[in-house]
């Protein structure tokens, strides 16, 4: 039907479920990893089903119904199948009505970005802060990009919002040194932004108009980015590396990507997603990955981040292991510029010699 999208014509079933079954080994197969030009390819495929008569007794309605369970299929997470169903006309309408909100969201003054305090876990002593962004929605109250950021992506939003959002962070931060907290600050990038020839280039510009040091921002990366080696991503990423700009992957160990990928690119800082943490102290499996990924950083000299520690005893476990650095509800959550600059006077104020002291200090 186009360039990435087919349609399969199943004759004589006798119940649904058949279509169902073989919409999933479809779904099963093109799973699998291909080798193209000697790179490991993973496809992944949205399937939407509907069948003659109950969903249209014409061509033209049952594949517009098909194609309406396909993109209902890639809005609730992709790499599955859906069968059509009634109300899908209804929830393709909200969803493309919140894409018109979210478009004017920027304009209207809707997106807020709060900062969460990166520690130095045992002395709980602020390095830094990651920036994450938020959206103050006028009917449905604070909204996290968890649901809005992949309907950015898809609706070709990405760049504008990503680079508003780096903005407002260098320069909300910015701002703090006037009360003697210098603090260094991450700020999530879209893989879609990093193919983009031209982002290197908004980011100095950025920097410039901030007047923030590009060696006090850290570029957040997903793993999508170790597994394409795209070649304008990876000059976009040594621009950034040669401004000063230092480079972390996210959510480590939750993509396909191997550890070997690492060498490739000139990443400073590789932050262990939150679901290895949460299970460290009771399932041997994630904390041996965890050791796998703090020793490789040692050898390696990046620095290793853990996210979402709430436990003391996950706390206790990472320091013996060499890993000094974390994020998570433990030490802080997400606050606005406002709270944060707040809590950083009163940490300052409480500091012996504090008035002798221009770096950031400890939470209690």
């Amino acid at each position: 039907l186009g360039g990435d999208e087919f349609a399969i014509l199943l004759e004589s079933l006798t119940h649904p479920e058949e279509a169902a079954l073989v919409a999933q080994k479809v779904v099963k197969a093109l799973s699998h990893p291909i080798v193209l030009h000697g790179k490991e390819i993973t496809v992944t495929c949205s399937v939407g089903i509907s069948l003659f008569p109950d969903h249209g007794k014409t061509c033209d309605l049952l594949l517009s119904n098909a194609d309406l369970a396909m993109y209902a299929a890639k809005h609730g997470g992709k790499n599955r199948a859906l069968m059509f169903s009634e109300d899908m006309n209804l929830a393709m309408k909200d969803w493309a009505h919140f894409e018109c909100d979210l478009a004017l969201a920027v304009q209207r003054g809707e997106l807020v970005v709060h900062f969460q305090p990166r520690v130095e876990m045992g002395n709980r002593h602020i390095k830094s802060v990651e920036a994450l962004v938020r959206w103050q929605h006028p009917q449905e109250g604070l909204i996290l990009p968890e649901r809005f950021i992949p309907l950015a992506e898809e609706a070709g939003l990405i760049g504008c919002i990503g680079e508003w959002v780096l903005g407002e962070a260098c320069r909300q931060i910015k701002e703090l040194d006037r009360s003697g907290q210098q603090l260094g600050v991450s700020v999530n990038v879209s893989p879609l932004q990093l193919c983009d020839a031209g982002f290197a280039d908004r980011v100095a510009s950025i920097l410039h108009e901030a007047q923030f040091p590009a060696s006090r921002l850290e570029i957040e990366l997903t793993e999508q980015v170790l597994i394409r080696r795209d070649p304008v991503t990876l000059a976009s990423l040594e621009r950034l590396k040669a401004m000063g700009v230092h480079l972390a992957i996210d959510d480590f160990g939750t993509g396909y990507s191997s550890l070997g990928y690492l060498r490739h690119f000139p990443i400073d800082t590789v932050k262990i997603d939150q679901s290895f943490i949460r299970d460290l102290v009771a399932d041997p499996t994630a904390a041996a990955i965890v050791n796998a990924v703090v020793a490789l950083g040692q050898q390696l000299n990046l620095r290793i981040v853990a996210e979402g520690v709430e436990g003391v005893d996950q706390e206790r476990y990472l320091i013996d292991q060499g890993c000094l650095d974390a994020q998570g509800h433990l030490f802080c959550a997400a606050l606005p510029v406002a709270e944060l600059s707040e809590m950083l006077r009163r940490i300052k104020a409480t500091k012996p010699g504090a008035g002798h002291s221009s770096k950031a200090s400890a939470l209690h």
